[in-house]
């Protein structure tokens, strides 16, 4: 779609909704800036901001009937929003008719462009962060066509921790979650904390702050990781496998193990209704990259192709489909 034509799309949808924001004060506003990145849109003012983190809206080329879905993508460190959409979710977006949100970090806020979770006493940057982004979608949910049934979560290395830090935060929220080059939550005493999320790394019990009850259902997982990562602990994998794995509970658990192309091992969890709930790829050959194909993402910087694509992947075990759109 011509560029001028997707910006006049991106204006009458966030138009459609801006009847729902006039009873806000100006300084409250929401307004879309102009298109900030080939494909995305600025969302200025969505809410009180508390991370001071920047939304990139991208909005499908057309729009199926009916509400649709929404990935809530997060780069890694160094990475920014036009960087992490080489991954291939906006083509898919285009294809299956959803919306993918880029939260991106400031230099202000972390000068490697992380998300503040990893650093030790970094508990109220990482909380900001989380609070905003969950303003983002919240915004998105108030004012798109979107299922609450289908909102999902992924990320890249540290955008791959603070999405499993967001699923396991919000399990009412997420349905699922995917994440590549990362690990599973860590509970120091300093850390914000999963409130109900208390299956920990080291398995030792959540700190008595954080602990609640247990919510009916968890966010189904996607675990990816290179063996040949030297950023991230290639034992990460198995550590946040087996904390999703645990906290599920399941009864009977079928696990199906899987040889793919591109000597890449997959183990997938099944439950009794066959349905996977929780999964991992070990990644033999690769380091800390995503993997990228033909006709998926583009290859860059932490983009390497290979016979496989994170971003497919990750939406066909979301079990995002494709809707019926109306043709122009």
């Amino acid at each position: 779609m011509p560029r001028r034509a997707r910006s006049t799309l991106h204006f009458c949808i966030l138009s459609l909704f801006a009847f729902r924001l006039d009873a806000q004060t100006n300084e409250n506003e929401t307004e879309p800036a102009s298109l900030a990145l080939p494909g995305l849109s600025i969302i200025e003012n969505f809410d009180t901001n508390p991370g001071k983190l920047v939304l990139h809206l991208y909005t499908p080329q057309s729009l199926p009937v009916g509400k649709t879905a929404l990935v809530v993508a997060l780069h890694g460190c160094g990475g920014s929003a036009k960087q992490f959409s080489n991954a291939g979710f906006n083509e898919l977006a285009d294809e299956y008719g959803f919306f993918v949100i880029y939260p991106e970090q400031r230099a202000e806020n972390n000068r490697n462009l992380c998300f503040n979770h990893q650093i030790q006493g970094a508990a109220t940057l990482e909380r900001r962060e989380v609070q905003s982004v969950m303003q983002m979608v919240h915004y998105m949910l108030a004012n798109f066509p979107i299922s609450r049934k289908e909102v999902f979560v992924t990320g890249f290395s540290s955008g791959g921790q603070l999405a499993q830090i967001l699923a396991a935060t919000y399990p009412r929220t997420f349905a699922a979650v995917s994440a590549i080059g990362a690990g599973g939550y860590r509970c120091e005493t300093d850390h914000s904390g999963i409130a109900h999320f208390f299956e920990c790394i080291h398995k030792t019990p959540a700190p008595p702050a954080v602990r609640g009850k247990r919510p009916k259902s968890w966010p189904r997982a996607s675990i990816w990781h290179g063996k040949r990562d030297k950023n991230v602990a290639f034992s990460r994998l198995q550590d946040a496998f087996d904390q999703w794995l645990k906290v599920h509970r399941l009864r009977s658990p079928r696990r199906l193990r899987v040889s793919l192309p591109g000597n890449i091992k997959q183990v997938k969890i099944k439950n009794r209704a066959g349905q996977t709930v929780v999964e991992s790829y070990t990644l033999n050959s690769m380091g800390h990259t995503i993997p990228v194909n033909e006709g998926c993402g583009e290859t860059g910087e932490y983009f390497t192709r290979e016979k496989i694509c994170f971003a497919k992947r990750s939406v066909q075990f979301f079990g995002i489909g494709k809707r019926s759109i109306p043709k122009n």
